[in-house]
This record gives structure tokens, sequence and C-alpha cells, in this order.
């Protein structure tokens, strides 16, 4: 990762660690950060995900009748 890229990152992880958002735990702050950028790059929506987080996968929508 190049040095800016990890400016940039921690500087978003402490501003997040700083609000508490979702907790002041610099851990919690990166893994929210990085769930955040993983479902927003795959258009993951809350309808795609499972009710029951036992079954430990995601639905997918159906197509068509």
């Amino acid at each position: 990762m190049a040095k800016n890229d990890t400016l940039l990152l921690d500087g978003i992880i402490d501003d997040r660690v700083e609000q508490s958002v979702p907790s002041d735990r610099r851990d919690e702050a990166f893994e929210y950060f990085a769930f955040q950028q993983i479902l927003s790059d795959c258009k993951v929506g809350a309808w795609h995900l499972p009710k029951d987080p036992l079954q430990g996968r995601c639905l997918a929508p159906t197509e068509g009748p």
C-alpha cells in the first residue's frame, strides 16, 4: 500500500475513533469501515443478508417468476 493511502486510511480511522463510530476502539472502527467498503463495493443491500445469522450465507435475489 502506498504511503499516501496509509496516511489517508489512518486519518479516516482516527476520525471514526474520535466520533466513537461504532466505538472508541481502533480495531472495531477499522472492521466497521472495512465492512462498509466491502458491502458498498458489492452493492449489497439489507435484503441480501439473512435474517438468521446462523445461516452463514447471503441470500441472492430471485430472478423472474
